[in-house]
């Protein structure tokens, strides 16, 4: 069973003082506890040889299009959905019913994070990053800005990183600065529209990103150095399965050449961290891949994770509260449990 932390109600305490009788996070133990001498680390249960089950357990389909969803430590969700003229927030129960809503400043939000003590992180499209309170959904006056534009973020402690794709951006929260943490080696883009990914792990050490040349990274939350690189187009179907739609064979929207080995160009990537050392990378043709910390992996593939060619998933979130792996594909949400 996880201990969540105290002083950071949306991270897992992976560290333990004797001295003080107390477990805590990564941030906790850099703040507070670095000089005990009691001081000891979970070590995290390892899964290299028991791969997880994926199963669909229900599909829900809502009355409009979802831009962007994080789930809270309760089991309750924010979505942000696409109304117009406005976006607006909703505070949805387990079971995906709204309970509460309010308007979202700003246009174009594609991220949200919890980020503790009942505040949700949210990124805008002028590089801004707002807070609001989950409680009343109220919007905090609290922000600061991005060097450039974020697409994703993911909170630890009290450490919010952002990633735009191919950098990875750490921010402080007490002491309100950015800092470039990482810029992933460039690849060659081979994924025409390929979405791009971030998580975290439980122990803080670690960042996964997934980007659009098809490869997982593993980045280390201290340093930045990149620690894992694994080619993800090397583990897809066969080339027979390639080019679904028709209109991406004409070489005006297609200019790649059709005789190379590369899974669907509108196929998104997603990443997801489901605890002791795993994590799950999937993509919109229902592959399942499972990646260990030292870069072993596993593939399955899921038939009911498959999506509707023309429209992307927006995002695949990891709920720890059920166990259960969430896919948002425009209005439709889909509910797999893991185990």
């Amino acid at each position: 069973m996880s201990i969540m932390c105290k002083k950071h109600d949306g991270t897992i305490s992976t560290w333990l003082c004797i001295d003080h009788a107390i477990c805590f996070c990564k941030s906790c133990m850099e703040k507070e506890h670095r000089k005990c001498s009691g001081l000891r680390k979970r070590i995290e249960r390892h899964t290299y040889d028991k791969p997880v089950s994926i199963e669909v357990k229900e599909s829900l389909k809502l009355e409009n299009r979802i831009v962007t969803i994080c789930a809270l430590p309760n089991g309750e969700f924010l979505a942000e959905f696409e109304k117009i003229p406005r976006f607006k927030l909703h505070k949805l129960n387990k079971t995906f019913h709204t309970i509460a809503r309010c308007d979202l400043p700003g246009l174009g939000h594609t991220s949200m994070c919890y980020a503790g003590n009942n505040k949700v992180a949210f990124n805008r499209i002028d590089h801004q990053l707002q807070f609001i309170d989950v409680n009343n959904l109220h919007i905090l006056e609290q922000k600061f800005t991005f060097i450039e534009n974020v697409q994703h973020l993911a909170c630890h402690g009290d450490k919010i990183y952002g990633f735009n794709g191919d950098t990875v951006f750490s921010y402080t929260i007490a002491k309100t600065e950015v800092r470039v943490l990482c810029l992933l080696p460039e690849r060659k883009l081979v994924y025409f529209k390929m979405g791009t990914s971030m998580t975290v792990s439980d122990n803080g050490d670690f960042i996964y990103c997934t980007n659009q040349s098809g490869h997982v990274y593993q980045v280390d939350s201290s340093d930045g150095n990149v620690l894992l690189e694994l080619n993800f187009h090397r583990l897809q179907l066969p080339k027979k399965t390639i080019f679904k739609n028709k209109r991406l064979l004409s070489p005006i929207f297609n200019p790649f050449s059709r005789d190379v080995d590369w899974i669907n160009p509108d196929s998104p990537v997603h990443v997801c961290y489901l605890g002791n050392g795993t994590v799950i990378v999937c993509d919109g043709e229902g592959h399942n891949i499972q990646i260990e910390s030292d870069g072993k992996y596993s593939m399955t593939t899921i038939v009911d994770m498959e999506r509707n060619f023309s429209i992307p998933y927006v995002s695949t979130i990891y709920d720890r509260s059920t166990s259960s792996l969430i896919t948002v594909n425009y209005n439709v949400i889909k509910i797999f449990t893991v185990k």
